[in-house]
């Protein structure tokens, strides 16, 4: 009988004690299984690569470890998450779900912690609703021990419980508080330890963590108020905690970054004394980096990365909260369950979050769609019967490849650089003047359009357009932040004299010209009451002189006999007067599905207005206004029309990871006679050939080279600047695979002195020796032979 009464008494309390855990502890218990049957973990993903045209990285992806916090695990964890939330269940207004900052719960943790030991059992027995004393009761026990709340909850049950009894009181109290206080010191050391090896400062450690604990605690504010609104009824006191709970279980678990790329010695210590920071976790991220060798090669073209912006925060903030909202309802329509789950992959693998890398600028900015990739995610769901597993990979970003040879672009840059370095003085300098040339250099393939060179100077390193973006955007003076080489934030200079081969092929098809046509140069040449000039007093003058020596007077006469519409109608056949649609205006990269709308931008058609006049034709001929502006890709893409007879529009970007080569867009010919075009080459090339021809210093310095080339100098005039040199050309002469131009602003030079010298010392480099060689050039006698 003895052993059966104890077998009985045995079994009541198991039975006593279930019963308190499936009805009275019941929605507590509830949502800790469903933390932890219901697992969700992310997976980040990588950015595709930016490459040049063998493969070269200019833009690549590193593994980075970063240091992230989540409330949820501070607030269950640690003894300040622990105290803190005691106290704000203990004291919760459904008007207002604010808590303590992290300042104030460590500032006020011990005696937080030990004022809880003053809270008697009549302010216990008094909250409501049920749920919220339990929940204290939970935060008690993580606290001071099981064993304090078993004893408050014994007394509750009493029908008169102890009068003014309080927690203190309690036989486990005392050492469940020393226990507690061994514990904050352990963390508060781990803390320092954390501060130390990130050289975070303690303030903004503490504000690092209440910017993520406040974002989850907004967003929980958002939902109700959602909620409310939208009720048919106010709700009671009961659901209101209940609601609220369930979206802290929610929202809480969200980690927000505090340091990126964090070094060994912080991931070694959350890995040793993770236990004592609760919180702080190491989350391995992929990070965009741009490797040291070329790092500061075009890097206004490639661009740069930062964090999503407004932008894209507030519709994928939008996304996650009506998401929540969703998920509170106990019943779905068809209409809301279908956009329940859009929402879920929104969240989970496309919006952006905090921490994430957003293209900014140039390239990372203008393919984002295609180089961010998409987030993976794993769930792990565990219910009476199995473990259900659930996953998807996360997507890498694709691979964009350029038409670009870094080798190239880097030598030209160089090239740039070291002449600018050392610019010289011009007679009659405004004081204010820059202190530096500025230009571009462009190469480019004419049979493709693919663009090989677009170097740019002055332009920013890598350092300073992440450091001093503001103030070099600012810069007017020298327009860092201008990619000279097919845009300009200040006005485009004219083609000047680089032009004229163009207003020489515009002539010879109208017939207003042929081969032995000659003018004479007498130096001026009036018209009406003022005169038009040239540079010198030439005589006598055929049109492949006039090209060489770059006699302005013999395309005066052309533009005064030939009239404004052919010159217009040869502009629009070679490019000018529209953009090039180097990404924008694309139509291979649409067709791909690339939705690019920003990023790079490209100078805007610049042509003087009509009426047109006589001398507007004149002007015209040489280069001058009313062709405003050209762009040195314009010119280069010039030079290779008439060096191949068809105009091919210029490409930046060769391949889409996934999609395959972007194809060259299909060559316009010119529809100018062949023998035209023959002369107008052969009066290019007597401009390197001939001692009196303005690039004839090329041949006396590179003739290997030079009996290769084609081309013509230039000098655009501005009203309100010095003058600008230009150097633009092809080769070889026959079947032409390079087009270039050179132009150097605002230097106050003509083309054979400063846009000239520019491009010969490209060719001393020794990339562009090694790519002409073997890629462009002929092979010599020897070779041939061998």
């Amino acid at each position: 009988m003895v052993v059966f009464v104890v077998a009985m008494l045995c079994f009541a309390s198991v039975l006593l004690r279930l019963t308190r855990l499936q009805v009275v502890e019941q929605e507590m218990w509830l949502r800790e299984s469903e933390r932890s049957s219901a697992r969700f973990e992310s997976r980040s993903f990588s950015r595709g690569w930016i490459l040049d045209r063998n493969g070269q990285p200019f833009a690549a992806a590193e593994e980075a470890h970063d240091l992230v916090f989540a409330y949820r695990d501070w607030r269950r964890d640690s003894v300040a998450g622990q105290a803190c939330l005691a106290w704000w269940t203990l004291e919760w207004n459904s008007a207002d779900d604010d808590r303590p900052s992290m300042a104030l719960a460590y500032q006020q943790l011990e005696l937080g912690v030990a004022g809880l030991g003053e809270v008697s059992l009549d302010t216990v027995a008094a909250v409501q609703p049920r749920q919220r004393r339990i929940d204290f009761g939970f935060y008690l026990s993580r606290l001071f021990g099981r064993g304090v709340w078993d004893e408050l909850r014994t007394l509750l049950a009493l029908g008169h419980p102890p009068q003014d009894f309080r927690l203190n009181q309690c036989a486990d109290f005392a050492a469940g508080l020393d226990r507690c206080l061994q514990r904050a010191d352990r963390e508060a050391g781990a803390l320092a330890d954390l501060r130390r090896v990130t050289g975070i400062t303690s303030g903004e450690l503490l504000s690092a963590m209440d910017k993520v604990a406040n974002k989850a605690l907004q967003r929980v504010a958002r939902v109700q108020q959602r909620t409310a609104e939208k009720a048919a009824e106010p709700p009671t006191l009961r659901e209101q905690y209940r609601h609220s709970q369930e979206l802290h279980v929610n929202f809480d678990s969200d980690r927000g970054s505090i340091s990126e790329s964090v070094p060994y010695d912080t991931t070694t210590l959350v890995a040793i004394r993770g236990g004592d920071i609760p919180g702080f976790q190491i989350e391995t991220e992929e990070r965009r980096v741009y490797l040291a060798s070329v790092a500061d090669v075009a890097p206004l073209i490639i661009g740069k990365v930062g964090s999503p912006g407004k932008q894209d925060m507030d519709p994928a903030e939008a996304n996650r909260i009506e998401l929540a909202d969703l998920a509170s309802l106990e019943d779905l329509t068809a209409e809301e369950l279908t956009r329940y789950e859009e929402l879920r992959i929104s969240v989970r693998e496309t919006d952006y979050r905090d921490g994430e890398e957003r293209g900014s600028l140039g390239l990372e900015r203008a393919f984002e769609v295609v180089l961010r990739g998409r987030r993976g995610w794993a769930t792990r769901t565990i219910d009476d019967l199995s473990t259900h597993h659930e996953e998807r990979n996360p997507l890498r970003g694709l691979d964009v490849s350029l038409t670009l040879d870094i080798s190239l672009q880097r030598a030209a840059e160089k090239a740039l650089d070291a002449v600018f370095a050392a610019a010289p003085s011009v007679p009659g300098q405004a004081a204010d003047s820059p202190s530096q040339w500025m230009g571009a250099i462009v190469v480019l393939d004419p049979r493709t359009g693919h663009i090989l060179v677009a170097a740019t100077s002055p332009r920013p390193t890598r350092h300073e357009l992440s450091a001093d973006y503001n103030r070099l955007s600012a810069d007017t003076r020298t327009a860092p932040m201008s990619r000279r080489a097919f845009d300009s934030a200040r006005s485009v200079p004219a083609p000047g004299s680089t032009f004229k081969p163009a207003a020489a092929l515009a002539a010879l098809s109208a017939g207003v010209i042929d081969a032995t046509t000659t003018f004479r140069c007498e130096g001026k040449l009036p018209v009406g009451d003022r005169s038009m000039g040239c540079l010198g007093r030439h005589g006598d003058i055929s049109l492949a002189e006039a090209v060489a020596r770059s006699c302005n007077i013999y395309f005066y006469h052309v533009g005064r006999n030939l009239g404004i519409e052919p010159l217009l109608s040869i502009c629009d056949t070679l490019g000018f007067g529209r953009r090039t649609g180097l990404v924008h205006w694309n139509p291979q990269l649409l067709a791909l599905g690339v939705p690019v709308t920003s990023g790079l931008r490209e100078a805007a058609p610049r042509f003087k207005p009509g009426p047109y006049s006589i001398t507007n034709a004149m002007t015209m001929a040489i280069g001058q206004s009313p062709l405003d502006g050209a762009t040195p890709l314009q010119v280069a893409a010039m030079m290779g029309a008439i060096g191949t007879g068809e105009y091919v529009a210029p490409q930046l970007v060769a391949s889409v990871e996934g999609y395959g080569d972007v194809p060259s867009r299909p060559g316009v010919p010119l529809e100018i006679d062949v023998r035209h075009l023959q002369i107008v080459r052969a009066a290019m090339a007597e401009v390197v050939d001939r001692h009196y021809g303005t690039a004839n210093d090329l041949a006396l310095r590179h003739p290997e080279i030079a009996e290769h080339v084609a081309a013509k100098t230039g000098t655009a005039q501005d009203a309100n600047r010095r003058d600008h040199s230009w150097f633009a050309g092809f080769m070889p002469r026959e079947q032409p695979r390079l087009a270039f131009a050179v132009m150097i602003e605002d230097c106050g030079f003509h083309g054979s002195e400063a846009a000239l010298p520019v491009f010969m010392d490209l060719l001393d480099r020794p990339a562009m020796a090694a790519f002409l060689d073997a890629e462009i050039l002929p092979p010599g006698p020897d070779e041939v032979a061998r």
